[in-house]
């Protein structure tokens, strides 16, 4: 049983979404209800009190968590109340302490023969007490003629063992008195716990006089949704209708309840707070002490011990009283029950005069609807948040991503409400030919206060827009300081757009081209664009039949930095014929690759000589290997003791070879470091 005290107001009592209520808890009605965006809803009820009084109310099972979580009461004049909820297990709870099990309650036959050895008094068909020994079944024929099955019921009494039927029995009763009130509270649980998907929720009042009692929570709720509709209109007014989209999911009717739509993400949770946790506690073994096992005494020998008879069998002697092995240690105790996988779970490692007045706050936006909401359990509802006149701007959205030929008819829709306006999708309509039409479906994310918003709805076939895109890189500035070179050049991005306009109408463009976070935009001017995460929205208005153009420049400026003596050759050649150095800075790097190749040069000799010296030395492991297979004296040693020496020869000669190229290419490497470290230009 699950009790929680408090005050004027108390939180965290167990209530449910999807109440249906008793008669006995007829006077709670519900007068609140706010549906947020975040797949929750608040539930707000009121009951007239008098004094101390109780409201049961039952509770849906999947529901009591967040009414644990969620729960608040208010009693405005009262004092201190009490909740109270039965456990998930109460049923388990209240047969732990039985001797009994529910089984027990199958029949009365069950229930006394489960209970033998209690004492009971009957007082038909006999009038005896005594305690129960047996209940067992028999067959009889009743007045039809038909087979029946009866119970014989046999007590112990004072006087000796008493039968009767026990179908015929009257007045039977425990004389445990505490035996009674158990069976009797069974009994209570077992019709409590009937339906397994309610619990009864008990709310005490406690306090004087007639005063209003109030309970709110917050539980899962079904996601409300937006739709809006545009108008366009013959003055060139657009009319903005917003529409909430709402589920009464609550088993019960809504009778002119106050109902509150909440615009936002709030975070939610959801917590297990009706299971039942234990905490996993070490199991330390009992102490048990060694055994002690004294040896039986076998007397002293007379007389005095001489030096022999001391040293003769002293070691068998000594044996025989040498300590014994102590005893094994005892086995660790082991409780019953030890193992903590119980299934109890371990601790936890969610018209304008008919639209709704809207409020926002830092984090949502709530519409509440002026006049009060009735629905039947199970009804959806459409009910109007927004209706007025909106600014509104008819134009050609160019998305290239989007269709690459035409532009997208859209509106411009600007928020200049008191308030944000929550997603959704919007239809649009144009009466300017006196006639509604329809024109065609948008999708609208959030809109803030004071923003705008691009509604697309159709695309725009009578317009035609061509697109190019150029890159360049030019450069504009070189120096060389010391062998570093620094270059500077720029580079510039045109994307160019040629947009052919119906021949009798007006098109105010849109064109959206992509953004570059590390340019600068050089055309147009950036007080007439608009900026989006990904692209830049430029206006261009064309004339009916006539062709517009524009050119969206962005320019780059890029600084490089070069090591003339690390460059690579091809690198160093590119330079040197590039026409955009002056002539020294072309001829300086001429020199270097001069210079580059002759180590280049060195660099391919010395390649060369370790690979010949590389060979040879292979060619005389596999000789030495044949000459300690060969005879001693023999004519193929002396070739091959000739040839070795021939080739002996020739790595010296390589040695020699390779230490004059070092040598060289050092020289090379030097004047190539004096050569770049003494060039400025």
């Amino acid at each position: 049983m699950l009790k929680l005290l408090g005050a004027r107001l108390t939180a965290g009592a167990g209530f449910a979404a999807l109440l249906v209520f008793s008669a006995e808890a007829a006077e709670l009605q519900l007068k609140r209800v706010m549906l947020s965006s975040g797949g929750v809803g608040y539930f707000e009820y009121q009951a007239e009190v008098e004094g101390w009084e109780t409201i049961e109310v039952p509770v849906r099972l999947d529901q009591v968590d967040d009414v644990l979580k969620s729960a608040v009461i208010f009693d405005d004049q009262g004092g201190s109340g009490v909740v109270e909820l039965q456990g998930r297990d109460s049923l388990a709870e209240i047969f732990r302490t039985m001797p009994v099990g529910p089984e027990a309650f199958e029949s009365p036959a069950a229930l006394y023969g489960a209970l033998k050895g209690e004492e009971i008094s009957v007082t038909e068909p006999v009038e005896a007490t005594g305690r129960i020994v047996s209940v067992v079944p028999e067959e009889a024929t009743n007045k039809d003629g038909n087979t029946i099955t009866r119970h014989r019921m046999s007590i112990l009494t004072s006087d000796g063992l008493v039968q009767f039927v026990l179908e015929e029995a009257r007045g039977i009763k425990f004389t445990n008195q505490a035996l009674g009130e158990k069976v009797t509270g069974a009994l209570a649980a077992l019709a409590s716990n009937r339906q397994r998907e309610l619990r009864t929720l008990k709310i005490t009042a406690r306090g004087e006089g007639t005063r209003t009692l109030t309970v709110g929570f917050v539980i899962e709720a079904p996601l409300w949704k937006t739709s809006y509709r545009l108008v366009n209109g013959p003055d060139n007014t657009t009319r903005m209708q917003g529409w909430a989209i709402i589920e009464n999911a609550s088993g019960a009717d809504w009778k002119d309840v106050e109902l509150t739509l909440v615009s936002g993400n709030p975070v939610t949770f959801r917590q297990a707070l009706y299971d039942k946790y234990y905490v996993s506690r070490q199991s330390v073994p009992v102490e048990v002490l060694g055994r002690v096992m004294p040896r039986a005494d076998k007397g002293g020998i007379e007389g005095g011990i001489t030096a022999d008879a001391v040293g003769s069998g002293a070691a068998e002697r000594a044996a025989s009283y040498a300590e014994p092995a102590p005893p094994p240690p005892p086995p660790a105790p082991v409780a019953a029950g030890a193992s903590y996988d119980d299934g109890r779970g371990a601790m936890p490692n969610q018209p304008a005069n008919i639209a709704a007045n809207s409020q926002e706050t830092a984090t949502q936006v709530a519409f509440t609807l002026p006049n009060a909401v009735s629905a039947g359990s199970g009804q959806s509802l459409a009910v109007p948040i927004v209706d007025r006149i909106v600014p509104a701007d008819r134009v050609s959205l160019y998305q290239p991503a989007v269709h690459n030929l035409h532009p997208l008819a859209s509106i411009r829709l600007s928020n200049d409400t008191e308030s944000g306006l929550p997603p959704g999708i919007v239809t649009l309509f144009d009466t300017t030919s006196g006639t509604t039409v329809y024109v065609g479906d948008a999708v609208m994310g959030t809109l803030p206060q004071g923003e705008k918003r691009m509604l697309s709805f159709a695309l725009d076939q009578k317009t035609k827009v061509d697109q190019t895109s150029n890159s360049e890189s030019n450069l504009i500035s070189a120096k060389i300081i010391k062998g570093v070179v620094e270059l500077q050049s720029l580079t510039r991005q045109t994307y160019s757009y040629t947009v052919k306009a119906p021949a009798n109408e007006d098109r105010a463009m849109v064109i959206e081209t992509p953004r570059h976070y590390d340019m600068e935009l050089k055309s147009p001017e950036g007080a007439t664009v608009e900026l989006t995460q990904d692209a830049v929205r430029v206006p261009l208005a064309v004339k009916a039949g006539e062709t517009g153009k524009l050119d969206v420049v962005w320019e780059r400026i890029d600084q490089q930095s070069l090591t003339l003596s690390t460059l690579d050759l091809d690198s160093v050649l590119y330079y040197a014929a590039d026409t955009r150095l002056s002539e020294q800075q072309r001829a300086a790097f001429q020199r270097v690759a001069e210079l580059k190749q002759n180590i280049s040069r060195i660099d391919n000799e010395i390649a060369t000589a370790n690979a010949e010296r590389d060979r040879l030395y292979e060619e005389q492991k596999r000789i030495r290997e044949n000459l300690a297979a060969v005879p001693e004296g023999s004519d193929l040693q002396r070739r091959y003791l000739a040839t070795l020496a021939t080739q002996e020869d020739r790595l010296i000669a390589l040695e020699q070879q390779l230490s004059a190229l070092q040598a060289e290419r050092a020289t090379a490497e030097k004047a190539l470091g004096d050569y770049v470290n003494s060039v400025t230009l």
